[in-house]
């Protein structure tokens, strides 16, 4: 209770006082105190938002986020999990959506109100990720639900699919780039990680420099691996092996790294006894991360659900029904 209030309390506060550079979305006509699991812009006008509390639902704008319409999820039918992300190409839709059950989750298509199943994991599998290129095509990392099966990559064409590579279940949180998918081993021996070529199926595992564990990874530039470690309550981010300072900033705690061609955004707090008391702050690097700006973020920010958006724009996802752009 004391943590929802601190919530409703910033989230008060901040609306008067956005920083420079944020801009607050409006979100009238989504549900009111709803807890959003993804949002999506089509492009500078059409936006697509899911929520899965206090109901899931999906919702649409069309005028920049002046008002939201709902989008009818009848055609989900019995699939009881909520919506975990969202691509949109031009107004049809693909999600996952990840179910309460155990043994099931879906990647469905919607268009002009037409709900499509193109895979359904099976035999105790579970999505664990998924990246899609086109409406039509992509790649989803599945796994055993009891975490200690066999992993695979498959490719998705249409409603067909086939497998591109199967990866050992020591290797685990994926991450795709537009040409290879990654998965981490974080244990107490060592750093690694595997990566699968999403063209050939081609594999390598690449040991890593680290010591402590992987927190978070990006691709940055050219393909070039980006990751956050934690050690000691203090974060490091390395690119290919070598270790990026944060200068004045190093000691904050970095809870989620954003990365493209040119740009490094992260979200990080400073640890202290109290973190209900605490605020997030946004950092940005233009530079490969030689130098840093400091922002402090509107609000508590939903690390797993914030993006980047158009290259050098950013979603920020806070917590109740809170969506912020900077750009």
């Amino acid at each position: 209770m004391r943590y929802l209030l601190f919530l409703l309390l910033s989230a008060t506060f901040y609306a008067c006082s956005l920083p420079a550079g944020w801009e607050e979305i409006d979100t009238k006509g989504l549900p009111e105190r709803a807890w959003l699991s993804s949002v999506m812009f089509d492009n500078d006008s059409v936006t697509y938002a899911a929520t899965y509390a206090p109901n899931i639902g999906l919702y649409k704008s069309n005028n920049k986020c002046k008002d939201w319409k709902t989008i009818p999820t009848g055609g989900l039918g019995n699939y009881t999990g909520p919506i975990d992300k969202i691509f949109a190409f031009n107004g049809k839709l693909v999600v996952l959506v990840q179910t309460t059950s155990e043994f099931s989750d879906f990647i469905l298509t919607y268009e002009s109100g037409k709900w499509d199943t193109i895979y359904q994991s099976s035999n105790g599998f579970d999505i664990d990720n998924i990246y899609f290129e086109t409406a039509d095509k992509g790649f989803a990392f599945v796994k055993k639900s009891n975490a200690y099966g066999k992993r695979a990559l498959i490719s998705i064409n249409g409603s067909a699919t086939n497998m591109v590579a199967e990866t050992p279940y020591e290797y685990y949180n994926s991450y795709f780039s537009s040409d290879t998918a990654y998965s981490f081993e974080s244990s107490k021996k060592e750093n690694a990680y595997l990566a699968t070529s999403l063209k050939t199926g081609r594999q390598y595992v690449h040991k890593l420099e680290a010591k402590a564990k992987i927190k978070y990874v990006a691709v940055y530039g050219n393909d070039e691996l980006l990751y956050v470690t934690e050690e000691n309550k203090k974060s490091s981010i390395t690119i290919n092996n070598k270790q990026i300072s944060m200068g004045e900033y190093a000691d904050y705690t970095i809870k989620s790294v954003f990365a493209n061609k040119n740009v490094i955004m992260a979200i990080g707090y400073m640890d202290e006894a109290d973190r209900i008391t605490e605020d997030d702050y946004f950092f940005v690097s233009k530079d490969a991360g030689k130098t840093w700006v400091k922002e402090k973020a509107p609000v508590l920010l939903s690390a797993g659900k914030c993006h980047l958006y158009n290259d050098n724009s950013f979603i920020g996802i806070g917590y109740m029904n809170a969506i912020y752009l900077r750009k």
